[in-house]
């Protein structure tokens, strides 16, 4: 069989990196080695082009990172991804089938953006071969209340499956159908699982509780889906793109090829759980964000405050897009990392020319999109990293994002039903003990969007109600808490051979040990943020500095103010939050229910499993 015209982006590749030393020894070996072998028709042909292919796309990536992402050279890898499939797709390699679960509770337009982002990146790389995709099912596990919503949900899904991507829609009917299976004496004891649910199942039970059903559900459809099939779960507010800064401005493009590196992954090692990370908005609430932003925000005001306000903007040099993890988080040191150095200058958005003062209009309106998720001075960058197959030893599952094999049902969401913030972390925490180096992260980031472009809008989010210009975050921020209390309490056990069996006196000091570690630090965040409040509300209400001095800057001006008046209802010396949370302290029911759900999951891992073979034998 002759190789004339089967290489063609290949040879292309060899033309535009004549100069590069590495591309220039790929084509030597692309001459000696692949074409030999291809026109011989050997078993070993199909391995040779991955290795070439796969070094080929190493060289084109990190020049696409190093150039910002141009168009030209992102065509390139793209065209390269394409053709190796199409080799791939001619051999007999069994490649992974990809079932995406994706838990969506009144959130019908991220759920379109979802979509929409997963059929680009089928067709833009081809994994699967020819169409959308053959090897890549959806399943839209709904949690809404709204009925508008669950029939926008249930199109989505129909548009969807037209589109060429089958997606079945999961809705109460058919997750009260899967509770009936579940024996009415397991299904009482794993309420704190699966919920303790009288008849129909409701619209939002919780992400973890909702993630749980999921598993029991798909689990006994698996037979309908090859032997190495892999279960991603994702949020419906993530997309198949990574956050970059490209030619000056701030872009959101496909540029990871998920699937290809993930069956890469899987298909050389006996993982049984892989947890991925996001870019773009932190995937964290406000209420452990609040004071690096203050920080930032009074870095930002000390800058504009010196600065010329018709001048030009001073707020496009270019700053590093590497950042350490989780430097949003006011509480860093909880996790092992180190607190950022200094303030994080605020990165423009605007395009253009413009002057100082369009850019603090503009932050203005960006600051009050804060109460919704954003962090407007700490956006997540992509950051390259030239090997995809590269692995470590995970501690945290992230649940927006986290592949698991048929195995990995075994692993369900644990304490889901107390409906706290921190259940991945606490997971993950259990997994790095019982799994060791079968549960790993890897550099693979989908883009999050905690808001809609218009106007900073998001859809449902547990913990958080807003009437009017009104954000009440006290509802999440109790949940971070006790979410808090239950990670480092697990983490504290972990240490000591948890899971393992412990006397519930042993479990009740390390939790109320934890609980008085975090209250002292939240106690004392709480108090560094009025502080904060005080020192923004004085630079802005400062009558000689220039944005009081410009009737066009008054509504600017305002939109701040009314963003420290927020800020200073839920972060400051009166907080609701903190007042409920003192309070729930001293009657001490959470911290009741904490320890006894921590003491629970021995016999509830024992009774999933159970439940588990019991219901794929009623399936059968």
């Amino acid at each position: 069989m002759s190789s004339r015209g089967v290489f063609p982006v290949l040879e292309r590749f060899f033309s535009q990196y004549r100069d590069n030393p590495s591309a220039a020894g790929l084509a030597g070996e692309f001459r000696s080695s692949l074409v030999p072998a291809f026109e011989e028709q050997s078993p070993r042909s199909f391995q040779l082009a991955r290795n070439l292919y796969e070094q080929a796309l190493s060289v084109v990536e990190k020049d696409a990172a190093d150039k910002e992402f141009e168009e030209a050279v992102l065509e390139l890898q793209r065209g390269l991804y394409r053709e190796l499939e199409d080799l791939l797709s001619s051999g007999s390699e069994r490649r992974h089938h990809f079932v995406i679960v994706v838990p969506v509770a009144d959130r019908p337009l991220m759920l379109r953006n979802f979509l929409g982002s997963l059929i680009e990146q089928c067709r833009t790389f081809g994994y699967g071969g020819d169409g959308v995709s053959q090897k890549v099912t959806a399943f839209v596990i709904d949690d809404s209340k709204d009925p508008s919503n669950i029939s926008r949900i249930k199109a989505i899904s129909v548009e969807t499956t037209a589109a060429g991507l089958p997606v079945h829609y999961v809705g109460q009917a058919e997750q009260s159908g899967i509770l009936k299976k579940v024996p009415a004496d397991i299904r009482k004891k794993l309420s704190g699982l699966i919920g303790g649910f009288q008849g129909a199942v409701p619209g939002h039970k919780g992400a973890s509780v909702t993630r749980n059903i999921a598993y029991l559900y798909l689990r006994c459809r698996m037979a309908a889906f090859p032997e190495n099939t892999l279960l991603w779960f994702i949020d419906s507010d993530e997309e198949f793109r990574v956050k970059v800064k490209s030619g000056g401005e701030i872009k959101d493009i496909p540029f990871v090829n998920y699937f290809y590196w993930l069956d890469r992954i899987f298909a050389s090692s006996n993982l049984e759980v892989l947890t991925g990370k996001v870019v773009g908005d932190p995937p964290v609430t406000p209420s452990v964000m609040i004071n690096t932003f203050f920080e930032d925000i009074l870095s930002f005001m000390l800058s504009v405050s010196a600065a010329e306000p018709e001048g030009p903007c001073i707020f496009h040099t270019e700053r590093s897009s590497v950042s350490f993890s989780a430097e949003y988080h006011d509480m860093t040191g909880l996790f092992g990392y180190r607190k950022a150095d200094a303030p994080k200058r605020y990165h423009c958005s605007l395009a253009g020319w413009h002057t100082v003062r369009d850019c603090f209009d503009d932050f203005s309106g960006r600051a009050t999109g804060f109460f919704s998720g954003l962090h407007p001075t700490r956006t997540q960058f992509y950051v390259h990293d030239r090997e995809f197959l590269k692995t470590e030893q995970a501690r945290t599952v992230y649940t927006g994002n986290y592949v698991i094999r048929r195995s990995g049902f075994r692993h369900f969401i644990p304490f889901a039903g107390l409906g706290l913030r921190m259940a991945g972390p606490t997971l993950g925490r259990i997994l790095r003990k019982r799994l060791g180096q079968r549960f790993v992260s890897i550099n693979l980031p989908l883009l999050h969007k905690r808001t809609l472009p218009e106007k900073f809008t998001d859809e449902f989010r547990s913990g958080i109600q807003k009437e009017g210009e009104s954000v009440d975050l006290s509802g999440e921020f109790v949940r971070q808490f006790w979410g808090d209390i239950m990670l480092f309490s697990v983490e504290d056990l972990t240490g000591k051979g948890y899971p393992g069996r412990f006397e519930e006196t042993e479990i009740a000091a390390a939790v109320r040990k934890t609980q008085e570690r975090i209250w002292e630090l939240y106690e004392r965040h709480q108090a560094e943020a009025g502080g904060k409040i005080t020192e923004i509300k004085k630079l802005l209400e400062d009558p000689g500095q220039w944005w009081n001095l410009r009737p066009e800057t008054q509504g600017s001006v305002r939109n701040l103010l009314g963003f420290c008046a927020v800020a200073e209802r839920n972060f400051g010396p009166h907080s609701a939050a903190l007042k409920k949370i003192s309070g729930q302290r001293e009657e001490g029911s959470m911290t009741e229910k904490i320890i006894r759900a921590i003491g629970s999951f021995q016999e509830e891992d024992r009774l999933w499993e159970e439940l588990l073979k019991t219901i794929c034998k009623a399936q059968e």
